[in-house]
């Protein structure tokens, strides 16, 4: 390498490099700890507790059950519908750091970063132009969606993490024949699956079908070339489902139920939430297809294709209950993002490569916008989505989790049952607030292998001492025969819904403004035979 090759050909690239591992560090570390982990996130982190205490994915914490959907996550008293890695990763996490919501979401974070350094890493490695870095290092610091689920204690980090680390291994097995990277291959892939089996069977699906129509054309992977590492894979694989299997669980359902007809519904709504979460700048994002057939582009084409492949896949199989359904669970959909802006971003190089300003312009308009999403007349209004969400993280608005888990500690004493409403509002509280006892986790009567657990945990059974609900619900159990027995002694001033989630169509970066007369806060109620001191 010559010395200008050293010090002019990669301006652009080390450029990006920092900058990118600037907004990093502010979009991706800063205020992990400004919310309280909401339902999806306590599961995780309920569930690397019991790793601490057993080894395994337990549902019994001490005096406490976590049976989500009546337990539709578990088999024999363990969480065997979600793949274990999350809570494997975070469980030491926690053995060292503590129990905080920040050191729940640290891990995941460093996930993230990752991802990026790898994106960065292959556009360095396939000397890609540097009109097109600069595309990539836009679109990546303007999507906001996938920051936020980076920044979860979830398995999505990890499933995005994998699965473009497996992407890049496949290309380079294919482009090299190196036995080292199919070992790679396969160890990546072995943690895809323990990060989401979902994720996993329809990346193969994926990989199998660009395979096919693309790379076997060039020249064919040996078979001596791919068996040790195959055959160690599936060995690897058929341990990990013997034991983490969906299918074993109820949670495997929707599988069964959800109709043909359901699921290519489900396509249009996933396509639509995606664009309304900016995954994709939706209005450019169409035309991938066009122009890749137009302008005979490649890697448009083989993106676009394993894009809609991947689509196809998720949508065949999701666990989302469709009936009646009006929106997509689009954290199926994660890994689509880095894919879809790499599609988005070399549509703009192809269309406009030789005008370097126009280039740069056009990026910040697409991906730091949401003009090409719902034309700024959608549910969010015009806004520059990146710029938001800076604001919120230095400006965080206030949510009703905190305050609920600080009256538990300052008021329930240890073992006093509560019971939290909405259900599925118990976990973050259970997490925060574990010393209290959560009620009514199974229906009456129960899947018949719990009917042995303490008759709080069983709906109706044993009325609780307190009860917590979260937001309109009030309204209803007002009218119910529970409303003589309880008496309302407190109402925390918050709006009562969790508005923080990473699902941009149900976040707000600013504090919204609620309704009182309408239920819209968190209430506590106590039963009227215990003491108010009590």
């Amino acid at each position: 390498m010559n010395a200008e090759r050293g010090t002019k050909k990669y301006v652009p690239e080390v450029v990006g490099c920092i900058v990118i591992l600037l907004f990093c560090l502010f979009f991706l570390f800063y205020g992990l700890n400004h919310y309280a982990l909401w339902d999806d996130e306590a599961l995780t982190a309920l569930s690397a507790r019991g790793v601490l205490k057993t080894g395994d994915t337990t549902a019994f914490i001490d005096h406490n059950i976590v049976a989500f959907r009546n337990g539709s996550l578990l088999y024999e008293g363990y969480d065997r519908s979600t793949p274990p890695l999350s809570s494997y990763i975070l469980a030491p996490v926690m053995y060292l750091l503590g129990d905080d919501a920040w050191v729940c979401r640290l891990p995941f974070a460093l996930f993230g970063l990752c991802t990026y350094l790898i994106i960065l890493y292959w556009l360095w490695r396939e000397a890609a132009d540097k009109s097109l870095w600069l595309v990539i290092v836009i679109a990546l610091i303007g999507n906001v969606s996938l920051f936020l689920y980076f920044r979860q204690c979830r398995y999505y980090s990890p499933t995005i993490f994998f699965t473009v680390l497996s992407a890049y291994y496949y290309l380079r097995l294919n482009a090299e024949r190196s036995i080292h990277h199919a070992w790679l291959l396969f160890l990546s892939l072995t943690m895809l699956l323990a990060s989401s089996s979902l994720n996993y069977f329809v990346f193969l699906i994926v990989l199998g079908v660009d395979y096919v129509l693309w790379e076997r054309k060039n020249k064919k992977l040996s078979v001596g070339l791919l068996f040790f590492p195959v055959v160690i894979h599936a060995a690897l694989v058929a341990l990990l489902l013997s034991v983490w299997n969906p299918l074993k669980t109820a949670n495997a359902e929707p599988l069964l139920i959800n109709s043909m007809p359901d699921r290519m519904r489900l396509m249009w709504l996933a396509l639509r939430d995606m664009n309304r979460c900016e995954f994709f700048p939706g209005l450019f994002f169409s035309l991938v297809p066009i122009f890749a057939f137009l302008r005979q582009d490649r890697w448009l084409k083989r993106g676009f294709l394993a894009f809609f492949v991947y689509l196809l896949g998720i949508c065949l199989f999701s666990p989302q209950h469709l009936k009646g359904v009006v929106f997509a669970d689009v954290r199926y959909y994660t890994p689509l993002i880095p894919l879809s802006i790499t599609l988005s971003g070399r549509l703009l190089w192809v269309l406009l490569r030789k005008k370097r300003l126009l280039v740069i312009g056009f990026s910040f308009l697409l991906f730091w916008t949401n003009l090409f999403n719902e034309m700024g007349m959608g549910y969010a209004g015009l806004r520059s989505t990146p710029l938001a969400y800076g604001f919120e993280l230095i400006f965080p608005p206030p949510e009703s989790y905190t305050p609920a888990i600080k009256w538990v500690k300052g008021h329930v004493k240890p073992r006093q049952s509560v019971l939290v409403i909405p259900l599925w509002k118990t976990y973050p509280l259970m997490y925060h607030a574990p010393e209290a006892l959560y009620a009514w986790q199974f229906s009456d009567p129960p899947p018949r292998e719990y009917a042995h657990v303490n008759p709080i945990h069983i709906r109706g059974r044993i009325k609780p001492d307190y009860i917590i609900a979260f937001g309109p619900v009030v309204i209803d159990l007002a009218r119910s025969h529970l409303a003589q027995e309880y008496r309302l002694i407190d109402i925390l001033p918050y709006y009562w819904q969790d508005l923080y989630r990473p699902e941009l169509f149900w976040r707000s970066f600013r504090p919204v403004k609620y309704d009182k007369d309408a239920g819209q806060e968190v209430y506590i109620l106590k039963r009227k035979d215990l003491p108010l001191a009590y």
